[in-house]
C-alpha cells in the first residue's frame, strides 16, 4: 500500500529540545541534520530520543465523567487511499472482572467524541472506539479502547435488617447491614441515624455513625422507640426504620386503693387504680398481701384485676391489706397497709357443759 507522509521541516539550534505530537495515530520520524551554511548539509547526527508518557496515548480521552455517564474524544485517523469514513462505533463495556467484560451499549456517530449514558454510578467501563470506512481495505480502524469510572452517587437502597442487639431497661443497642451490592453507588462514609419516642413523637437524638451499630442511653423502661437509619457516600440514600422497645422494668409507683369494703364477718372487697402509665415500666399484675397482725401470719395472692374479694376472714378479727404492682422485673412499692376489723357474727355453735343449779 501507499504510505502517506507529511514532512515538516524546523530549524532547531543546538541542545535538548522537545517535539510535542499532537496527533498520537500517526507515527512520528525525526531525522536530524547539521549544516554549515544555508546551502550545505551534513550527514544525519545522532539523536536520543525519549518518550513521553501520556495518559492515553492512543487519542482516546476521557474528557467528563459523572455519576452516570463519561464523555470521550478521539482523533480522526488517516485513511488509506480509496477509503472513506461511514462513522464511528462505541462500544461500551462493564468491567466486571480483569478478564470478564460485559457488552452494556453501542453507539453510532459521525463526530470524534461522544457522551456515554444511562451507567451506573461508581462502576468501572471499557469504552472502546473503531472508525467504520468503505472503499479501500474496508476493515475497521481500531482507535483503542480507555477506562472509565462514574462518579460515586447516594445509594439508591436503605440499610438491611435493622435490628436490636442488646436491650436494658435505659438503653437499645441497634445493628443494622449495608445496603445490598449493586445500589451503595461509592464508598459508604457513614450512617446518618434518628430516634424517637413513639408514644410522644419526642425527639431522641440524631447520630452519624461509621460503623454498622448504634447504642442510645437514657431511655425510658419499657417504651417503643423508632429508629430511621440511612447510608451515606456523597449524599444520604433512602432510610430503613424499626421499632424497638426497651426492657422491662419493676414499677416505679404503687396502685391507689380507692375503696375498701367490708362485705361480711368473712369477705371484704379491695378496688384500686393502676400506677401511671409511665411508671408501670412494663406488663403489669397484682400482687396483694393480706396480714393477721395478732397471729403474725400472712397470705399472698396475684390477680391481673384492679379489684379482689378477700375471702375467709374470721369473723371480729383485725387485719392488713396492701397491694402492688409487678412486672417481670419485679415487685414495685405496695400502697398504704389498710387496718380493718370484720364484724361480729352470731356464735357458730351452742355453749358447752351446760349446768343447772337449784335456787
Amino acid at each position: 500500500g501507499v504510505t502517506q507522509v507529511r514532512v515538516v521541516r524546523m530549524t532547531v539550534s543546538e541542545g535538548v529540545q522537545t517535539l510535542y505530537h499532537t496527533n498520537p495515530l500517526a507515527q512520528l520520524g525525526v531525522i536530524i541534520y547539521g549544516f554549515g551554511s544555508f546551502n550545505s548539509y551534513g550527514y544525519p547526527g545522532g539523536i536520543g530520543v525519549q518518550v513521553i508518557e501520556e495518559t492515553n496515548p492512543i487519542g482516546l480521552t476521557v474528557t467528563g465523567e459523572a455519576e452516570d455517564s463519561a464523555q470521550v474524544v478521539w482523533y480522526q485517523p488517516i485513511l488509506g487511499p480509496g477509503e472513506t469514513l461511514i462513522g464511528y462505533l462505541v462500544s461500551v463495556f462493564e468491567v466486571i472482572s480483569e478478564n470478564n467484560l460485559v457488552l452494556v451499549d453501542q453507539y453510532t456517530t459521525m463526530d470524534t467524541s461522544v457522551t456515554v449514558e444511562n451507567l451506573e454510578p461508581f462502576t468501572s467501563y471499557s469504552l472502546s472506539v473503531e472508525a467504520q470506512t468503505q472503499g479501500g481495505s474496508g476493515e475497521p480502524i481500531p482507535i483503542t479502547s480507555v477506562s472509565v469510572t462514574t462518579l460515586e452517587a447516594a445509594p439508591s437502597a436503605a440499610p438491611q435488617n435493622v435490628r436490636v442487639t442488646a436491650t436494658t431497661t435505659v438503653s437499645l443497642t441497634f445493628a443494622w447491614d449495608p445496603p445490598p451490592d449493586g445500589t451503595q453507588n461509592g464508598v459508604i462514609r457513614r450512617y446518618d441515624a434518628t430516634v424517637t419516642e413513639v408514644a410522644t413523637s419526642t425527639l431522641i437524638g440524631t447520630y452519624e455513625v461509621t460503623e454498622q451499630e448504634l447504642t442510645v442511653n437514657s431511655l425510658q423502661a419499657y417504651t417503643n422507640y423508632h429508629i430511621s437509619v440511612s447510608a451515606y457516600t456523597v449524599g444520604s440514600g433512602p432510610a430503613a426504620t424499626g421499632e424497638f422497645h426497651t426492657a422491662e422494668d419493676v414499677p416505679s409507683a404503687a396502685p391507689q386503693i380507692t375503696s375498701f369494703q367490708i362485705i361480711s364477718p368473712y369477705m371484704a372487697t379491695a378496688t384500686w387504680q393502676p400506677p401511671p402509665a409511665d411508671q408501670q415500666n412494663g406488663a403489669i399484675d397484682y400482687v396483694a398481701v393480706l396480714t393477721q397482725p395478732q397471729t403474725s401470719t400472712s397470705e399472698e395472692f396475684t390477680t391481673t384485676d384492679t379489684s379482689f374479694n378477700i375471702t375467709g376472714l374470721l369473723p371480729f378479727t383485725e387485719y392488713l391489706f396492701r397491694v402492688a404492682a409487678r412486672t417481670s422485673a419485679g415487685v414495685g412499692p405496695y400502697t398504704q397497709e389498710v387496718l380493718f376489723k370484720t364484724p361480729e357474727d352470731v356464735p357458730s355453735s351452742a355453749p358447752l357443759s351446760v349446768t343447772a343449779s337449784s335456787v
